[in-house]
């Protein structure tokens, strides 16, 4: 579902003009009601439109999800045997999905398995569904929760594509609220935002990255070498959170507020801080789905590892079936644990030295996640070798200036911060006396990017 696409455009128009009409027709009292079915409806008729064959596999989770949220709820269903069952049936097709060929290969199988593609955000939807299940069963959510507030939140369009991984606590807690001084211009501000770091930022980046990687590794020089994987942290960040902020843009011009998923990770002085601002709605869901029911911090220190080193080892999973997805996981495990223990046994502040080892460590991480195993390692070496670092020739054929222009826009992003997070993990623009400063800014970034956007690139996240 790739926002910045004509048809896109068109289809939301088309869902806006809808919900306006709503508005002005249906009697007060049953706003709400008309609405949120009217959001449901049309996240699966536009689920279906851009992906028709997916549109099969949500309304299955869907189906599996609010059938077993039912009768639990009814105390129909309340022994353990059903809710693993439920989760079971839930997590089968992203399974079968994404990993059934990589299980076949490293097998060595000759086995016949589906050549189909991903189902459009397959991951996103399926985690949505096994918190909220989980989240039930425990006790977390004591709301009863609908039916229809059951397939909003696992089919609402703006977090399919890629996030965020919702809770059930944006239908229980957030509530349905429309002003139309706040959430217009605040939702415009957000798609613009949005739309400008995908298509000048992201999608520059990833034409220059592209094309540097196909000149072969092997032929870099140290400084190309680091600026190269470097610009793709810069074009992954611009990417995701180019979504996430057209998401919230949307979502506000809906009427919800839907989590924020990014909080400038690339000031983070620890790799810890980093995992607190990056992809906010994966990590905390493997928090408190995965790492606290393994024991948390509630095990010994030899137990507290393994369930990290575990916890960004599935992350890394989730996000690829190949081994470098693994490594950069494993790699993440690391370095936290690495940071657990400075922090207990030296605990000295290193300021922004701090933030540079963090920085570099990220983008070591990154070059895993972009390449295959090989050639990640073959361009760290490179980057590792000081001989390297005076090979650089200024009429290089690689792009070195375009990666460091765009790098300085990632830059300013992180400086501007036109957006900070509430309590409640969503957006709370700045003071008043900021906003012209950042209707600027957002606006400059779009208006920059109808003249000087890259390569369409799809969205990156798509693919998980």
């Amino acid at each position: 579902m790739d926002f910045t696409s004509a048809p896109f455009l068109i289809l939301i128009t088309l869902f806006y003009l809808g919900l306006a009409l709503i508005r002005w027709l249906v009697d007060a009292q049953k706003e709400i009601d008309v609405i949120l079915s009217y959001i449901a409806l049309c996240s699966l008729v536009l689920f279906g439109l851009w992906s028709p064959a997916s549109l099969v596999v949500i309304i299955y989770v869907t189906v599996i999800t609010v059938l077993w949220v039912q009768l639990f709820q009814n105390n129909k269903l309340t022994a353990r045997p059903f809710f693993i069952t439920a989760i079971i049936l839930v997590v089968l097709p992203l399974l079968n999905f994404k990993y059934t060929g990589f299980i076949v290969s490293t097998l060595g199988l000759d086995l016949s398995v589906n050549n189909w593609l991903l189902p459009l955000g397959i991951s996103f939807y399926v985690f949505t569904s096994i918190g909220v299940m989980a989240d039930v069963f425990t006790g977390k959510e004591r709301k009863k929760l609908s039916a229809l507030e059951l397939v909003l939140l696992i089919s609402y369009w703006p977090h399919l594509a890629a996030g965020p991984i919702l809770r059930s606590s944006f239908i229980t807690d957030h509530k349905y609220s429309f002003k139309f001084k706040r959430n217009i211009p605040y939702g415009i501000l957000f798609i613009a935002a949005g739309a400008g770091k995908k298509l000048l930022i992201a999608d520059n980046l990833g034409a220059y990255v592209n094309y540097n990687l196909s000149q072969g590794i092997e032929n870099m020089d140290a400084v190309t070498a680091a600026l190269t994987m470097t610009g793709f942290g810069g074009q992954i960040y611009a990417d995701f959170s180019g979504y996430s902020e057209m998401a919230i843009g949307f979502s506000l011009l809906i009427g919800l507020n839907i989590p924020v998923n990014f909080n400038f990770p690339y000031v983070a002085h620890s790799i810890s801080e980093f995992w607190r601002r990056w992809h906010i709605s994966l990590s905390t869901w493997f928090r408190d789905y995965i790492y606290i029911p393994l024991g948390g911090n509630r095990s010994g220190k030899l137990f507290i590892y393994f369930n990290i080193l575990l916890v960004f080892t599935v992350s890394g999973i989730w996000h690829g079936s190949s081994l470098n997805f693994l490594y950069w996981g494993f790699i993440h495990g690391v370095l936290l644990i690495i940071n657990r223990l400075y922090r207990q046994y030296i605990g000295i502040n290193l300021g922004w030295f701090a933030w540079l080892l963090t920085f570099i460590s990220v983008n070591i991480a990154w070059s895993f996640f972009r390449l295959e195993t090989d050639a990640a390692i073959q361009i760290n070496s490179i980057v590792f070798n000081l001989e390297n670092w005076f090979k650089f020739e200024l009429d290089s054929v690689f792009y070195v200036v375009p990666i460091l222009v765009m790098l300085f826009l990632v830059y300013v992003d992180h400086k501007f911060k036109y957006y900070a997070i509430n309590e409640k993990g969503t957006v709370e623009v700045f003071k008043k006396h900021s906003k012209p400063l950042t209707y600027f800014y957002a606006w400059a970034l779009f208006t920059l990017a109808m003249f000087f956007s890259g390569e369409r690139i799809p969205f990156i996240y798509f693919e998980f």
